[in-house]
């Protein structure tokens, strides 16, 4: 069983790989750029309904971890053919909004707080806070060759200490999975008051961590483009004037 689950994890990587590109290609040509600002709906219909259609196809086929996978790489995929898509961002956004207290909420309906004993909540609070000692120095070595201050650098550090959604995505699922199949379900509630205490105890530290510390390791700097910008918006204004001055001349 244990040879068959590790060979069956690089599969699911490759399949969810495979299948995500497919669908971003395909998502290049369907619909057709010629459809205007109705492309741009049509984009963000096309890209939900196959995000959908990943996730629930690969777990009727077995392949449960292939889903989530093929829906990032398909966004990525598809962004590099778009270019930039605001009107999609935006719907998304809206959607989103939507989802997101479904998803929190049905994460929580999972936590049954008898099965939560002193011991497993400080075993529980010391392997995230050990996990979030990790987190915080691979954040500062990743922008340590990026032209950052160490301030700037701590501060990327802090930023990275918020963790709510994939832990609300995926908390629950070993819990689905071992009532599915029928098993001892008393690990897999423990990793859901794992993913619950993260969000609990990582959203707020971070929230104020950002919040206090930004004003003395930030400095605020004038935007060495904000000329361009400027000159940007000088000209529209100008171009919204010759327009007026055209139709007044036309009346």
């Amino acid at each position: 069983a244990v040879v068959s689950t590790q060979s069956t994890g690089p599969l699911e990587i490759l399949v969810g790989l495979l299948i995500g590109a497919l669908a971003g290609i395909i998502l290049w040509v369907i619909p057709p750029p010629s459809y205007g600002k109705v492309d741009s709906r049509l984009r963000a219909l096309l890209i939900l309904s196959l995000g959908l259609a990943s996730v629930f196809g690969m777990g009727y086929l077995g392949f449960n971890g292939s889903g989530p996978l093929a829906v990032i790489v398909m966004s990525l995929t598809a962004i590099k053919g778009w270019g930039e898509e605001e009107l999609v961002t935006e719907l998304v956004d809206c959607l989103w909004t939507l989802g997101e207290p479904l998803l929190f909420g049905l994460v929580g309906r999972d936590i049954q707080f008898e099965f939560i004993t002193p011991e497993i909540l400080w075993k529980s609070l010391i392997v995230i806070f050990v996990a979030l000692v990790f987190r915080l120095l691979t954040a500062f070595f990743a922008v340590s060759w990026t032209g950052l201050t160490v301030k700037e650098k701590i501060f990327v550090s802090f930023s990275w200490i918020p963790k709510a959604t994939v832990q609300a995505a995926i908390g629950s699922y070993a819990l689905a999975v071992a009532v599915e199949k029928g098993a001892d379900a008393a690990y897999s509630r423990i990793i859901v008051t794992v993913a619950v205490l993260i969000i609990l105890v990582s959203a707020p530290l971070g929230s104020i961590l950002m919040y206090f510390t930004a004003p003395l390791l930030l400095d605020k700097v004038q935007s060495p483009h904000r000329h361009l910008t400027e000159r940007a918006e000088e000209e529209e204004e100008g171009e919204e004037e010759e327009d007026n001055s055209v139709e007044e001349q036309a009346a």
